[in-house]
């Protein structure tokens, strides 16, 4: 099933497409197993002002513009990846912020490059 949102009467030029997993592994929660919040971002491949379709969300994995992972266990953690690296945020609960652990992490290989001999 494909859902779309359409807001009427605002004038908005979408350059992005978001997809998201809300709970990955979700049939695990009733072992206390981590789970998470996976969010896709891409740049839309339809022209700037024209409706949202299929294809700006069916690209290959390269072409994400962000990726994010939000991991719920008994601390919460948050993996913000970009071209420019990753980055990792854990969530202090008894002050309700979000702080910087890692910055800039570098990937040495892509999942790819694992099956390329």
């Amino acid at each position: 099933m494909h859902l779309f949102f359409q807001v009427k009467g605002i004038n908005i030029e979408i350059r992005r497409a978001g997809l998201a997993d809300p709970l990955d592994d979700w049939s695990h929660i009733d072992v206390n197993v981590t789970v998470g919040t996976i969010f896709s971002v891409y740049e839309k491949i339809t022209p700037i002002g024209s409706p949202v379709i299929i294809d700006d969300f069916t690209q290959h994995g390269w072409a994400q513009a962000t990726a994010v992972y939000i991991i719920y266990a008994s601390y919460a953690m948050l993996v913000y990846i970009t071209s420019k690296g990753m980055h990792v945020f854990t969530y202090v609960l008894s002050l309700s912020e979000l702080f910087l652990c890692r910055d800039k992490i570098a990937a040495t290989f892509g999942c790819n490059d694992l099956f390329e001999q």
